[in-house]
């Protein structure tokens, strides 16, 4: 999948990802230009959880999760499994199968903690609008492999 077929609060929050992302490798400090970007969403609130979502991740992940750079069209396995995790979230209900979904990263704490920021992050995209379409999401998940990211492209690998 592409980063075009997106809505655009997939778009949205899969960039504010890979910003983040970034900024963590140390590339920049995009707190200030996120803050603003979340504003302009309509979704303020959001960011603070993002970030205690993504912290989670860090710290918690056992295994390598692949981030694509913002710049890059395609989508990782790993960044639609994520999206999907946060549309299920969106729906309520799910936290069982997003953590099962988390399981292949995270230790059960993590998986926990991941699923509980998760929620918030996810019902602030839903309270703005911003809703992640699982059926696409799950679909694509199911049928897809790490072939969805284009040959020779760098990506930010976390372990």
């Amino acid at each position: 999948m592409f980063f075009h077929h997106l809505s655009f609060g997939e778009q949205f929050i899969l960039w504010a990802i890979r910003k983040w992302y970034e900024s963590f490798l140390g590339e920049y400090n995009a707190y200030d230009f996120l803050l603003n970007a979340f504003r302009l969403a309509r979704v303020p609130n959001a960011l603070p959880a993002l970030d205690h979502f993504l912290t989670i991740l860090v710290i918690s992940n056992e295994t390598k999760i692949e981030i694509m750079p913002s710049d890059h069209h395609a989508l990782s396995l790993d960044e639609c499994k994520i999206l999907t995790a946060l549309a299920l979230l969106q729906m309520g209900g799910q936290k069982k199968r997003v953590s099962i979904l988390f399981g292949q990263w995270l230790a059960p704490s993590g998986r926990r903690l991941g699923c509980n920021v998760g929620e918030i992050l996810s019902q602030e995209l839903s309270s703005a609008g911003h809703h992640l379409d699982v059926q696409k999401l799950d679909t694509l998940n199911a049928s897809s492999s790490n072939r969805m990211t284009e040959a020779n492209q760098p990506s930010i690998t976390l372990n």
